[in-house]
């Protein structure tokens, strides 16, 4: 238990950003914009994902905007560590501020290039390119890609049992945020 709070309070410190972002006030949940009235009133960051995600990491706005709900959020159960599919919950997420990984504070939930770099996460984009297989060893199914349209960014700090999953999919000419593994241990 105690390391599943020092687990949440290392994430809820990384994924806050610095800076004098402001949060946007356009509402979440059910009341949120869909995808097709996003894609129409406001042009993609870019359309080649490693563009998008620098901007997305960036800008708080643009994380509001590009996060699709509900979105799937997923926990690791350490009380369930001997199986990892047993122990790993899934619910639904619909709106930005009930995300768990959300900070209140910036009102970001992906961790900015600042706190990326101050604690040393690292982070790997997965697509179809590089995507593992449900024969490799050790996979997550976040780590398997099928579609061009799917990517996973994997962020990590190393050593510590810190693993998260940010999942994106192109619609309609836009990356958005559609899911959320927590996977640490």
């Amino acid at each position: 238990m105690k390391r599943r709070k020092a687990i949440a309070l290392v994430l809820a410190g990384l994924l806050s950003s610095c800076g004098s972002a402001v949060a946007d006030p356009t509402p979440q949940g059910p009341a949120a914009p869909s995808v097709q009235a996003v894609a129409a009133d406001s042009a993609c960051p870019s359309a080649d994902f490693a563009g998008f995600l620098h901007a997305f990491s960036q800008r708080v706005v643009l994380q509001r905007r590009y996060t699709r709900f509900p979105l799937e959020f997923g926990l690791q159960d350490l009380s369930r560590s001997s199986d990892a599919d047993e122990g790993f919950k899934k619910s639904t997420i619909y709106s930005f501020e009930t995300m768990p990984n959300y900070d209140p504070e910036s009102g970001t939930v992906f961790p900015t290039p600042m706190r990326i770099e101050k604690f040393g996460l690292k982070t790997e984009i997965i697509t179809i390119k590089n995507s593992k297989t449900s024969r490799d060893k050790n996979v997550f199914p976040e780590e398997i890609i099928n579609a061009p349209a799917g990517v996973t960014v994997a962020v990590t700090l190393p050593d510590s049992g810190v693993l998260v999953f940010y999942r994106f999919k192109k619609v309609r000419g836009c990356w958005f945020l559609y899911a959320v593994s927590d996977r640490s241990t």
